[in-house]
């Protein structure tokens, strides 16, 4: 029997299922410790940098999908959010974007940056004055297709030459990651993104190159230098021996 690798979700989820079903439909005990959930893997975000990002803009010619794009970057929306947007809910004077009912029904506020403004001004000239949605589909009144807006970013991330796992959460990471580089701090960060748990912001913590660097080294400790300097300096190969 070949073992077939699996995701750590996707056999999550697929334990999941079968504990609903044995203990709420067949009505049977489950026993934990014969069916022991999977470890949960521990992996960092990924992202891409802000030049990656431009490429990534650039390589589509639709005015809708840049927004799009440069929307999700700069709020650090998910997908479904950017779907049920309102113009109603961006409060252009106040400079703030309302997310209402977002991941566990939470509210939330995000920042609308002053060029994101202009965009979205100019694209709301060209739309019909009683629509509603910011990203309609092609049904009035109804949301843009989730399937429409990645398909146009496979489009453009290939065009571009970026890597596949490249997706629109992808800009949510980076947006998270560019906002610590920067000095965000984590609770604000916590806000912004309409995390349920500190735990969940601080991944991103991980990514924080700079902020990493700037913890202290122990080869940094005086009583070393003399060593090190005498290590780094040029000298004849030769074999090390060892003493047994």
């Amino acid at each position: 029997m070949s073992v077939q690798k699996r995701d750590y979700l996707t056999v999550n989820g697929d334990y999941s299922a079968l504990q609903w079903f044995y203990k709420y439909v067949l009505n049977r005990k489950w026993d934990v410790q014969k069916l022991i959930r999977p470890r949960k893997e521990k992996r960092l975000p990924k992202y891409i940098s802000p030049q990656q990002v431009n490429q990534l803009v650039e390589a589509t010619n639709c005015r809708k999908h840049k927004i799009i794009f440069l929307l999700f970057y700069s709020t650090g929306l998910r997908l479904n959010e950017l779907q049920q947007l309102k113009w109603e809910d961006i409060k252009f004077e106040e400079g703030i974007i309302q997310v209402l009912k977002g991941k566990g029904n939470k509210d939330r506020i995000v920042v609308l940056h002053e060029q994101m403004e202009v965009m979205l001004q100019e694209m709301r000239k060209e739309q019909n004055p009683n629509q509603i949605l910011v990203f309609e589909g092609n049904t009035v009144n109804k949301p843009i297709a989730p399937r429409s807006v990645q398909w146009a970013f496979i489009n453009a991330r290939r065009k571009a030459g970026l890597a596949e796992w490249v997706t629109p959460h992808v800009l949510r990471h980076s947006f998270a990651t560019v906002a610590l580089r920067n000095q965000t701090d984590l609770l604000t960060l916590k806000e912004l993104l309409g995390h349920k748990k500190l735990a969940t912001t601080a991944r991103y913590v991980h990514l924080n190159i700079d902020f990493l660097k700037s913890s202290h080294n122990p080869l940094n400790n005086e009583c070393l230098t003399a060593t090190i300097q005498e290590v780094q300096k040029p000298v004849v190969p030769q074999m090390c021996t060892f003493t047994v």
